[in-house]
């Protein structure tokens, strides 16, 4: 199949739509080794520190909340952490990894070694060398989590995940189903290509039912087609105010510069967007879900909203 697309990935596309792949194994499912154990608790106690930094400087203050994860990945490490004020803490994801008897026990001997003080989380779990009776723990994909019950999360966060549900205004209904009024949101996207991080925006030059094809053939890892502002404007009609955004990545100018020409000669529903706006390939949510006496919302009128941080790469 000859895309017509101009894009130094399109034969990687065509591939992945001609041949109608099945999907590999979802990472959560594959077999952990004992060389990984070092690079999963160090890596989980670097996200915990700095989602926890990342929240008090937005203002979410998870002391004495029901705290829920989406998509915590092949283990929970970050999460137990994350909960140690917490009332609750609970994981939702489409992929619920299993207990792997090889590997999460030591990953939590491990951060419990590198931490040097009680956790009260993660001690419980080591202790026990299970999850159940300290996190509830759903099987369910973003869009569909009947399991959960209505208003009985005060915190919602994901990390990196967002980008990787096909079906995203289901499931901002559904994460505003699950909060309970006056609750919070705080969600980092990655907008990038996932097949090329050097080339983040090439996805975008692809017709959605093609690009639906590659989604299905890569369980979702190639990212998705939307943009900040539509994630904003789901958000927002699903019933949250959307309280900031913070821009975290930008594409490279000199990318930029070679991708917009070829963006205006394609047909990509993007075509014609502000560059700069797509551009920006990573960002962080923050949401609020009003009670009924809270003053009304009044929704950003343009693509950039909120505090923009320091551009990285």
């Amino acid at each position: 199949m000859a895309l017509t697309i101009d894009s130094p990935l399109a034969a990687d596309f065509a591939k992945l739509i001609e041949q109608r792949a099945r999907p590999s194994t979802p990472v959560n499912f594959q077999p952990q080794s004992e060389t990984a154990i070092e690079s999963a608790a160090e890596h989980a106690i670097t996200i915990a520190r700095n989602l926890l930094e990342t929240l008090q400087n937005v203002g979410i203050d998870l002391s004495g909340k029901r705290l829920l994860e989406l998509g915590p990945g092949i283990e929970f490490g970050s999460t137990l952490m994350l909960g140690e004020s917490c009332a609750s803490v609970a994981v939702a994801d489409r992929f619920l990894a299993r207990w792997q008897p090889q590997f999460h026990p030591r990953v939590y001997e491990r951060m419990r070694q590198l931490i040097g003080k009680p956790s009260r989380f993660l001690d419980a779990v080591h202790e026990q060398e299970r999850y159940a009776g300290v996190l509830e723990m759903f099987d369910a994909p973003a869009h569909s989590m009947g399991g959960v019950p209505d208003a009985s999360v005060d915190v919602v966060i994901s990390n990196a995940v967002l980008e990787h549900v096909g079906q995203l205004p289901q499931a901002a209904r559904e994460l505003f189903r699950i909060t309970a009024a006056g609750g919070e949101g705080f969600h980092q996207i990655d907008f990038r290509n996932h097949r090329d991080f050097e080339l983040p925006l090439e996805h975008l030059l692809l017709p959605p039912q093609d690009f639906q094809r590659v989604l299905e053939a890569t369980n979702g890892d190639v990212g998705c087609q939307h943009r900040l502002r539509d994630v904003s404007k789901m958000f927002e009609a699903a019933g949250f105010a959307v309280r900031s955004v913070h821009v975290n990545l930008d594409a490279t100018r000199e990318y930029l510069a070679h991708f917009e020409p070829r963006l205006r000669r394609s047909d990509s529903i993007y075509r014609d967007w502000p560059v700069d706006e797509l551009g920006q390939i990573g960002a962080a949510i923050v949401l609020h879900k009003p009670k009924s006496q809270d003053v009304t919302f009044e929704p950003p009128g343009n693509g950039t909203i909120g505090v923009r941080q320091p551009r990285s790469q």
